[in-house]
């Protein structure tokens, strides 16, 4: 059975009325979420315009930050221009005098080091340390930090170890000490004197002035220290008290005493020869010019003031000497070609004077030296025997 549906009105208009109170629920919700939205953001502004201001500082550091960074990489430039990375010559000037002055501090501390020891004086660490900072004020050096590893640095550079100093150490038997150094010093001053006579009658022969320089007084001591016998070095012992049997000791002392003397009447003949050439009628004995110097002081008693004195006076003529290098290019020397001339002469004279067999051995070790001083050649290649197609 069919039928149809109708909608009764008052149904229809609770509907409607239902629908119209569920709308106004949902924007009374809206505006109450908005109203509570815009209370919460009315409450954060303060703590948004502190988070501005911590963004706003932060921005400004950065800001100086990049400031420092282009002053930064501009010194970089600048001190690239002058071939030193990051520092300015101002900077590199301070640091080269710091660098003197500390060379100049280390320079009078070992000075006085030196002469500490010779005294045989004890020398602690602590006592070195208060000693560098005395220099370093009177050199002016203000920089100056005698640290540990400064320390440390300068003993090694310098080789200065650490020892027990025994205090009987200087209570040793003088008078032996005392022989046994004298006999020693007074063999090579007799061989020293000696050459140095025979030189200057040589030079008088040739006419020329007769001067030894320091270079050529060292070449001298160290060939007449090779020519002390090793029975005056044994008997130097032997009189400071180093022997077996209680007769040594002067059986020692008379045999130096009768070499000394044999010696002595050489010497003394050559030493008239010299002065009878040069014109000198009053007679000297050789003893005294053997011993003319005996009393010299051979190290000088080194104040602080002359050990800075000496440093500052070195530095200085350090820097006149580098000064005069760098306006004269100096005598370069005897070439090759005149050393070999010399050499063909040394050994045509040792053949005339039949000291051939005497000194063959070493004229060619001296020939051997002078070939080796040639400049090397160019190594020939293969490519030079080949002439090349133009």
């Amino acid at each position: 059975m069919w039928g149809w549906f109708e909608v009764d009105p008052s149904v229809e208009a609770e509907g409607k009325e239902a629908d119209a109170k569920s709308r106004q629920c949902e924007v009374e919700e809206k505006i109450e979420k908005m109203m509570v939205t815009q209370s919460d953001l009315l409450m954060r502004v303060p703590e948004l315009e502190t988070a501005l201001a911590t963004e706003q500082e932060k921005t400004s550091v950065m800001g100086e930050r990049l400031k420092s960074a282009e002053e930064a990489l501009a010194k970089v430039n600048r001190g690239a221009a002058y071939g030193e990375n990051s520092r300015e010559p101002a900077t590199r000037t301070t640091e080269k005098k710091d660098q003197a002055s500390l060379e100049k501090t280390e320079e009078a501390l070992v000075k006085w080091l030196k002469a500490a020891r010779s005294k045989n004086l004890p020398i602690s660490g602590p006592l070195l340390v208060e000693k560098a900072l005395v220099f370093a004020s009177q050199l002016n050096h203000d920089n100056f930090v005698c640290s540990n590893g400064w320390l440390a640095r300068l003993k090694a550079k310098h080789g200065i170890t650490r020892r027990t100093v025994p205090g009987e150490g200087a209570a040793a038997d003088v008078d032996g000490a005392e022989q046994w150094r004298n006999g020693i010093i007074r063999a090579v001053k007799q061989l020293y004197k000696k050459n140095l006579l025979r030189r200057f009658l040589l030079a008088i022969e040739c006419g020329k002035l007769f001067s030894i320089d320091l270079i050529g007084a060292i070449h001298l001591l160290e060939y007449l220290w090779r020519q002390v016998e090793a029975t005056t070095v044994r008997n130097c012992f032997k009189r400071a008290g180093f022997s077996v049997c209680a007769g040594d000791a002067d059986d020692a002392s008379d045999t130096m005493d009768q070499t000394s003397d044999i010696v002595d009447e050489a010497c003394k003949t050559l030493l008239t020869e010299v002065l009878e050439r040069q014109g000198v009628t009053e007679g000297i004995s050789f003893p005294n010019f053997r011993d003319a110097d005996s009393n010299v002081q051979t190290s000088p008693d080194m104040f602080d003031e002359a050990i800075v004195a000496s440093v500052v006076e070195v530095s200085q003529n350090d820097s006149d000497e580098d000064d005069m290098e760098s306006d004269n290019t100096g005598d370069p020397g005897p070439i090759v070609a005149e050393a070999s001339h010399c050499v063909s002469v040394m050994r045509v004279f040792a053949e005339k004077r039949g000291l051939a067999e005497k000194l063959a051995h070493s004229i060619s070790e001296l020939e051997a030296a002078v070939v080796a001083a040639r400049l090397p050649r160019r190594q020939i290649k293969i490519t030079d025997f080949v002439t090349r197609s133009k």
